[in-house]
């Protein structure tokens, strides 16, 4: 909580005419010294140009739904039927015993 209350967010003309064909990201941290971090990237992970790999995906399904996690839930997941765009088959949940 008192990391979020140090975190601003601003809108950036720069990043805005750059939007497309990219999605212009830049982070800046200012440390208590006076010390300046920052980084810019146009095409952030998971975007057409910069795709996440199935083991990626798998790994942010899983930590996005850790706070349901249940052991004794089966996730049944299949990433093919999502890149097909068969939807009503992706992300069905089966409950084991």
């Amino acid at each position: 909580k008192k990391l979020i209350q140090k975190v601003s967010v601003h809108e950036s003309s720069q990043c805005n005419k750059n939007y497309y064909p990219g999605t212009p990201n830049r982070v800046e941290i200012v440390l208590q010294n006076g010390k300046t971090f920052s980084e810019k990237v146009i095409h952030p992970k998971g975007s057409y140009k910069n795709p996440m790999t199935d083991q990626e995906v798998e790994d942010k399904f899983k930590f996005s739904t850790s706070a349901y996690n249940n052991p004794n839930w089966n996730w049944n997941v299949d990433i093919n039927s999502i890149v097909d765009g068969e939807y009503e088959e992706c992300g069905k949940v089966n409950k084991d015993g």
